[in-house]
Order: structure tokens, then sequence, then C-alpha cells
């Protein structure tokens, strides 16, 4: 279910909560955003009723599927990573040593290129 009022302070309470058993809670909420949602009362209300919880703030885009076997839920943030923090993920291996050596070369083309570019102009 989608968070009434994204999470603010008087937008649920237990009873409701325990009303609807959820299974997943989505919090649709700004980065930062000015009003502070989602308050933590609210959030903590979600978690103590054992939903699992989703924010758009901290998860990016959240997809969730429905089929036959039930619902998937894609967190795009978790399924999407940065290269640099695959790179550190991989950092120790010899796989991860190729491609890290692989993008500073790549890192490095561009640099020059990139000069070249501004040089000639």
């Amino acid at each position: 279910m989608v968070v009434p009022h994204h999470g603010s302070k008087t937008s649920s309470t237990d009873k409701f909560i325990a009303a609807v058993r959820l299974g997943y809670a989505v919090f649709t909420v700004g980065y930062r955003n000015r009003f502070g949602h989602p308050k933590q009362e609210v959030v903590q209300r979600y978690a103590d009723s054992g939903s699992t919880l989703l924010r758009s703030d901290e998860d990016g885009a959240i997809l969730i599927e429905m089929n036959t076997q039930g619902l998937q839920v894609e967190r795009y943030r978790k399924t999407h990573r940065r290269i640099d923090a695959l790179a550190s993920t991989l950092r120790e291996s010899s796989i991860g040593k190729l491609y890290i050596f692989i993008v500073d070369r790549m890192h490095e083309y561009w640099k020059t290129v990139h000069h070249l570019t501004c040089v000639a102009k």
C-alpha cells in the first residue's frame, strides 16, 4: 500500500495499520523534502506492524509487479548501482581488478580526447 500523505504525522494510526495488515508500505517522498516526510514515528509504526518498508527517497523508483506467483518488488537503486559502487565491491577479485583497469583506461582516454578537443577549438 502507498502510505497516506507521504507518511505525515497524522496520516495513519496504529488501528488503521492493524486493520489493513500490510505486506509492503511504500513511502513516496522526495529526497530531503522540506516537510520532513516521512515522519520517524510513522515509519516506526509501519515497521512495528511487520511491513516491509519501501521509500522512494532511499530506494529510487520502486517497481512492483503482480503475477500468479505473487508480488515482485524491485528497488531501482539496488538493481542499478553506479559504476563506482560496483567497482568498490569488485576491487579485491581478479575480475574486479581487470574491470577497474579498463574503467581507469577509458577515463584517461576520455580526458585526453576532451583536452585535445578543447585545445583544437
